[in-house]
């Protein structure tokens, strides 16, 4: 059988007969997709090697179109063979606003407002054009910190039985409270290395799992991002912020009262970085990706400052602090001395400080 390299090739001298298309890797991301850069008559592209079988094509080719009909700045899709899973796109660049937040340190909360502008903006997107975050995705995706993230800390039987039915209680308690959310559209993958900076203007790409879901979720996922620590002010004031112009906009309801919000947003937080431990750690068992595993440290501490926040959540915090953390600490400290070059773990794992 063909490789895809080679049926990439093919596809590109189809579409321009006079070229001899070089293909350049691009370092991917955590999923099944690869990346190449190709340069067609002076002009740089980006090629997306996206597998049926792994991937969702189809669903980024619609998706750019809608982000682009909205007047967001989404890749220009030039080429799709839909029989293979190859799109020729817009060359986005290789700085992602995660590297301008580390480079340009002391600018980097201005930066964020630029973001920050983007959610408006896709609460005017037609919710109705994209499957809903149903029930069932929500456990399911609580599921994969349970067979992931326990693996990885190799936890014995005996752990693992009396953790069951407190995670499976938690699990139901996270999944009714994201359900109960006035939906939006929702891009769901909305943090530092989705969003490429050329030039001061802002890119968005991975948005191909775009629903329609709750109003807190794209906010936990920027300001509480997995890559990068923000201040806790400039959390709070970007939440009311936030909260007051959802009113206006007659998106959350009059009953609604900015602790309930704070909540929905708490609790969307823990189900989304209880599922990014799942996918941080099967990203090194399955595919001996070790460089997920230093933004660990910041999920937990995520995660840890909800279920101190919230009395209800107790009965999961106890079993979380006696059966998982020890080994959790042990684990970290056994990895931080292992790597090549090792990597300095402390609380936050921070990028900004303030």
């Amino acid at each position: 059988m063909q490789s895809r390299f080679l049926q990439i090739i093919e596809w590109l001298e189809v579409l321009f007969p006079k070229v001899e298309p070089t293909l350049i890797p691009i370092i991917g991301d955590a999923s099944f997709r690869q990346y190449y850069r190709v340069e067609i008559q002076a002009k740089s592209y980006v090629v997306m090697d996206a597998p049926l079988d792994r991937e969702k094509p189809d669903a980024f080719f619609r998706v750019a179109r809608l982000l682009r009909y909205f007047n967001l700045n989404a890749p220009q899709c030039y080429a799709y063979h839909q029989e293979g899973g190859f799109l020729l796109l817009d060359d986005f660049g290789d700085i992602q606003f995660y590297d301008v937040l580390y480079k340009v340190h002391s600018h980097s909360l201005s930066f964020y407002q630029d973001v920050l502008t983007l959610i408006p903006k896709f609460w005017q997107i037609e919710k109705s054009l994209f499957p809903n975050y149903e029930k069932t995705k929500f456990k399911s995706e609580l599921d994969v910190m349970k067979i992931w993230f326990w693996q990885w800390l190799a936890l014995d039987e005996q752990t693992l039985k009396q953790l069951e039915r407190p995670y499976e209680k938690l699990q139901k308690m996270l999944v009714d409270y994201a359900i109960i959310q006035p939906t939006v559209f929702v891009y769901r993958d909305f943090h530092s290395k989705n969003i490429m900076y050329m030039d001061k203007k802002l890119g968005l790409i991975d948005f191909q799992d775009a629903v329609n879901g709750p109003i807190t979720y794209d906010l936990v996922s920027i300001l509480k991002d997995c890559y990068v620590s923000l201040p806790q002010s400039f959390i709070d004031e970007a939440l009311a912020s936030f909260y007051y112009q959802a009113k206006r906009d007659k998106r959350l309801a009059e009953e609604v009262s900015y602790a309930t919000f704070i909540k929905w947003f708490d609790w969307m937080g823990l189900q989304r970085h209880l599922k990014c431990l799942g996918i941080f750690t099967r990203q090194d068992l399955q595919h001996k990706r070790e460089n997920y595993l230093i933004y660990l440290p910041r999920v937990i501490l995520y995660v840890n400052e909800v279920l101190v926040k919230y009395p209800e959540l107790n009965f999961f915090y106890e079993d979380w602090q006696r059966y998982v953390l020890p080994v959790y600490y042990e684990k970290v400290v056994a990895l931080s001395n292992r790597v090549v070059n090792p990597i300095k773990f402390d609380d936050t794992n921070s990028i900004l400080t303030y």
